[in-house]
């Protein structure tokens, strides 16, 4: 599935995304996880405030080595630590359907 998904998201990112947030940090440790999403948390919300919007991608930096592909390009030993794309929206996004508590809890 990820290789039918590439060639989508390699167009998403080339022709639809007009920036990217990278956060990286200089180490690897859970303390500078929860800081890298505190601060994306704040970005975000302010990105909300100027009408943005954020799309989260943890395959560029989760999945195998991609993160040291992404740390060559960046020219950085810093380990990225969160990518997401970021700008106007355009249209809005039907929400999808929600399972109710009792659906989901026993």
């Amino acid at each position: 599935m990820n290789k039918v998904n590439a060639k989508t998201d390699v167009d998403i990112l080339k022709n639809h995304t007009p920036a990217v947030l990278i956060i990286a940090t200089r180490d690897d440790t859970k303390k500078e996880w929860l800081e890298a999403g505190i601060l994306y948390e704040r970005i975000a919300l302010e990105a909300e405030h100027r009408g943005m919007s954020t799309a989260p991608s943890a395959a560029a930096i989760q999945i195998g080595e991609f993160y040291k592909k992404l740390q060559e390009i960046l020219q950085t030993t810093y380990r990225p630590q969160f990518f997401a794309r970021l700008g106007y929206a355009k249209g809005t996004v039907k929400p999808s359907p929600r399972l109710q508590g009792g659906e989901v809890m026993q």
